[in-house]
């Protein structure tokens, strides 16, 4: 690959995997294009120091700046949806790119400017199209309705992923398990939205990557390619794995809001496990919680010294 594309590259996902890109294809040059307003923890400078890479502030709903970033043409478009770990805490209109984001690229795409486009969303969207559950999931399923028409319309060079929940080193600490850290070191309630929370699947974003990858190199045009760990777990069972590592007692453990309660693993009949292209985890979901809440507890342990 000579030029990539990246939009959503200072979200959590999207700055590992250009980090990911700039150590496999060392002569690869990266264009990562988002709002500088997704820079939640320094990515920018952290991006930076990338010999081959280019941030270009972009934003994604105006058709003029958008257009700024075809002045090369791009062997692939990776577009990250901003995929959302703790989006039933949050009910009231998703305040993302608007549906056009997508349909600024896809024209690109359709006039030849890229060779393929990999979109990257929850699987939340699999089979969610006429009763979402959560309010972001409306401009989910309509951008995954204009990735689809593209295709089928045009032929446009599309693949498609849907993780599973992702989590690891340096995410928001609004999200599920950063949170859930968080609280736990300074001693307060930790909210378990149901009886037992949801039940979801968990991959280590540096696995998630990895997947990621294999379908922008080796997957099919116009397939669906469904990133899974086939490991279901209750957020309660998460939550005391995290507060049993911390040493923290499970009486900080709150239940509440059992309307909430619902079990996000998703099937659909046109998906492809991304294990057959190759993909194995290699991080068990123990081993990576481990890495993940040691190193928040560094990072907090330091941020007490700055103070």
């Amino acid at each position: 690959m000579k030029n990539i594309l990246v939009t959503g590259g200072l979200s959590f996902i999207g700055s590992y995997f250009i980090k990911m890109i700039a150590e496999k294809h060392p002569h690869t040059f990266i264009t990562n294009a988002d709002r500088k307003k997704s820079d939640y923890n320094g990515t920018e400078k952290k991006l930076n120091s990338l010999k081959k890479y280019r941030f270009i502030e972009t934003d994604l709903d105006d058709k003029y700046s958008v257009n700024n970033l075809f002045d090369i043409n791009y062997d692939a478009i990776i577009y990250f949806e901003d995929l959302k770990d703790d989006c039933t805490l949050v009910p009231s209109i998703s305040k993302q790119e608007s549906d056009l984001s997508v349909v600024h690229l896809l024209e690109q795409l359709r006039k030849g400017k890229a060779k393929r486009m990999v979109y990257v969303s929850s699987s939340e969207v699999i089979g969610s199209h006429r009763k979402p559950f959560v309010s972001y999931m409306g401009k989910e399923n309509t951008t995954d309705l204009y990735i689809r028409s593209f295709f089928r319309t045009y032929g446009a060079p599309i693949i498609s992923v849907k993780s599973c929940c992702s989590f690891g080193e340096d995410q928001r600490h609004s999200e599920f398990i950063p949170n859930v850290i968080t609280k736990a070191v300074n001693n307060l309630t930790i909210p378990i939205y149901g009886n037992e929370g949801l039940i979801r699947e968990w991959v280590y974003v540096k696995d998630q990557c990895e997947a990621i990858y294999l379908a922008l190199m080796k997957g099919r045009i116009g397939k669906t390619y469904y990133i899974h760990t086939s490991e279901p777990k209750k957020d309660i069972e998460v939550v005391k794995n995290i507060l049993a590592r911390m040493k923290r007692q499970e009486s900080l453990m709150k239940c509440s809001f059992p309307v909430f309660t619902q079990k996000r693993i998703h099937k659909e009949e046109d998906l492809i496990s991304v294990r057959e292209l190759g993909w194995k985890m290699t991080h068990t979901f123990g081993a990576a919680l481990e890495k993940t809440v040691q190193w928040y507890l560094n990072e907090l342990i330091k941020e007490t010294k700055r103070k």
